[in-house]
């Protein structure tokens, strides 16, 4: 074998190193940003669903022993403030 034909199979291994090492890379940050969504999205469930729950169970609760109508009107005035809603 020719010394050149040595030289360039060496290039195109080592090429094909190169690319292959630059194709582990790129999954690598698709993973690790995958992860950093999915793990956002996670936490960002965690810290609103007991308020969610409470909320509901509560609104639940009070539609029992309370008329309708007064509940919605207070969660309007809670939500939109007292300025908005006069009654």
């Amino acid at each position: 074998m020719s010394p050149a034909a040595n030289v360039s199979r060496h290039t195109c291994t080592c090429l094909a190193k190169d690319i292959s090492n630059g194709f582990a890379i790129f999954w690598k940050q698709v993973l690790l940003y995958f992860t950093i969504i999915v793990s956002v999205v996670s936490l960002f469930g965690v810290l609103t669903a007991p308020d969610i729950i409470r909320e509901g169970s509560d609104f639940v609760t009070r539609l029992k022993s309370d008329n309708v109508w007064v509940v919605v009107l207070e969660k309007m005035r809670h939500g939109l403030g007292d300025g908005v809603i006069m009654c």
